[in-house]
């Protein structure tokens, strides 16, 4: 993917204008009932408020899930919107079960597997197709997933990330592209793409931060 060297270097620049520091600090569920319930229930969804606390529940309340099979199981057995306390009429619902037979599909059954599909191969091209073809689930939410897995040189471009590379000075909005520039930026400020995706995650959700610097 083609992305102008000015445009890396304005974001670099503005990375370091506002002061982010990225660290490299591992995002991941070994859980892979948690992986999916998280995967599905962010976008556009407030995430330490509302999606942290039913993946939490999901990890601790049904510890067979930690395996595909188990989690299965739980779908089959349980009310899923009763035990997330979700609205049944939700289409988010429908990703967490299309996912669920889309990596089942795929004979994956621990995290450990699926993270091995990110390999930036053909494997992982087969299971980007697989999981687009879940109604709901978008680029985004497939790398938003390698990020669950563990993998450090994905980045989920979502309207955080989006807005940080605009307020950066380059207007873009093909997700592609904001996806090379941030990887491209981080090999410039010597850190993962996950990490600086992360770092400006946390930035730009934080609006006393932005505005200490917009003040400055």
């Amino acid at each position: 993917m083609f992305t102008s060297p000015d445009d890396v270097g304005m974001v670099v620049g503005f990375v370091r204008s506002v002061g982010l520091e990225p660290r490299e600090v591992e995002r991941r569920w070994d859980h892979l009932g948690g992986v999916i319930v998280d995967a599905s229930l962010q976008p556009r969804t407030k995430y330490k408020a509302v999606v942290l606390p039913r993946v939490r529940k999901v990890i601790s309340e049904w510890p067979d899930a930690v395996v595909l099979s188990g989690f299965r199981r739980r779908l089959e057995s349980d009310d899923l919107a009763e035990f997330l306390g979700w609205r049944r009429t939700s289409r988010k619902l429908a990703v967490i079960t299309g996912l669920t037979a889309a990596l089942h599909a795929f004979e994956i059954e621990t995290v450990h597997e699926l993270a091995a599909c990110y390999d930036s191969g053909d494997r992982e091209q087969q299971m980007r197709h697989a999981l687009r073809q879940v109604k709901g689930v978008g680029p985004k939410t497939v790398d938003y997933i390698a990020i669950l897995t563990g993998s450090t040189g994905h980045v989920a471009v979502d309207m955080h990330v989006a807005g940080f590379v605009r307020d950066a000075g380059v207007h873009c909005r093909d997700y592609r592209v904001i996806n090379a520039l941030i990887t491209q930026a981080s090999v410039e400020l010597g850190c993962s793409a996950g990490a600086l995706d992360a770092a400006i995650w946390n930035y730009m959700s934080d609006p006393d931060r932005r505005r200490d610097n917009t003040i400055a």
